[in-house]
């Protein structure tokens, strides 16, 4: 991801294998875990998290959003995912980025959707189940965002850290 142009990244629990969790994490400047059934039931906690990732969106660092693994009582995937690229969106209206990675098949489709593009141009093939994409969208801030999209459990473990390059 490019330091001058904030990227952010977000994924679905399940979207990267466990034994590389580690990685990915340290690969990141920021890691925010959020809580998908709090972001889908409280508006003032999506609200503050969302201000966070901004703010820190703003100070020019990367930022990578993944949701907890939801309790007994959590949320449906379909849930999580769509409060996820609820979150997404709220972001980048307020701090648009040049790179965007988003993880997780349903995460993924809803995202690219929560952040007003209303088109995504195939730019190639990172990794297997990886895709990299350029956006369309009316909204100049947006229009011509890098995006990358992964399946759930697709992708080398160092995937983040080289799309961050």
């Amino acid at each position: 991801m490019l330091r001058r142009a904030p990227a952010a990244e977000v994924r679905e629990d399940g979207g990267v294998v466990d034994q590389h969790r580690p990685r990915v994490l340290r690969d990141h400047r920021v890691h925010r875990a959020v809580d998908p059934a709090r972001l889908g039931a409280d508006t003032a906690y999506a609200e503050a998290e969302a201000a966070e990732a901004c703010r820190l969106l703003g100070e020019g660092r990367d930022v990578l959003l993944v949701t907890e693994r939801p309790g007994a009582a959590g949320p449906t995937p379909g849930a999580a995912a769509e409060a996820t690229a609820a979150l997404l969106g709220r972001v980048l209206r307020r701090q648009p980025v040049r790179r965007l990675g988003i993880a997780g098949g349903d995460t993924s489709s809803l995202g690219a959707r929560a952040i007003d593009l209303w088109g995504l141009s195939y730019g190639g093939v990172i990794a297997p189940g990886v895709a990299w994409c350029r956006g369309h969208s009316d909204d100049p801030a947006l229009d011509g965002i890098e995006v990358m999209l992964k399946g759930g459990q697709m992708g080398p473990p160092d995937l983040l850290e080289s799309f961050r390059a």
